[in-house]
């Protein structure tokens, strides 16, 4: 299981544990995957007002994969689906996802915490 870090802004959040749920295609990319991320954000964080627990996280290099890195960190975008009944969806327009963060994948939650490359 990752751990999801905040890289820009560093620090708009904690350390969230990430799970897998569902592949999403996206445009012209197959690598995107929704998960589900515990804690939930809070809705301040990225002022949604609702907690937001599943988010749709988008390599942000191409041929950087989420299932299997071959190094770490793994940059990506936490994004989410600008409808809420588009969430789980397993294909999305890229004008239907918004993104909220620029964030890092990392393999344990001690590496997240610490936030080194």
């Amino acid at each position: 299981m990752p751990y999801l870090a905040s890289f820009d802004p560093p620090g708009a959040y904690s350390v969230r544990s990430v799970e897998y749920v569902g592949p999403l295609s996206s445009g012209q990319r197959t690598d995107y995957a929704w998960a589900s991320v515990s804690p939930a954000f809070e809705p301040e964080v990225f002022m949604s007002g609702q907690p937001i627990e599943y988010v749709a996280l988008a390599p942000r290099h191409a041929g950087a994969s989420l299932h299997q890195p071959k190094e770490w960190p793994v940059h990506v975008y936490v994004c989410v689906a600008k409808s809420a009944d588009l969430t789980l969806s397993s294909r999305l327009d890229p004008d239907e996802l918004r993104i909220l963060n620029w964030g890092l994948l990392y393999p344990t939650r001690d590496a997240a915490a610490e936030g080194k490359f």
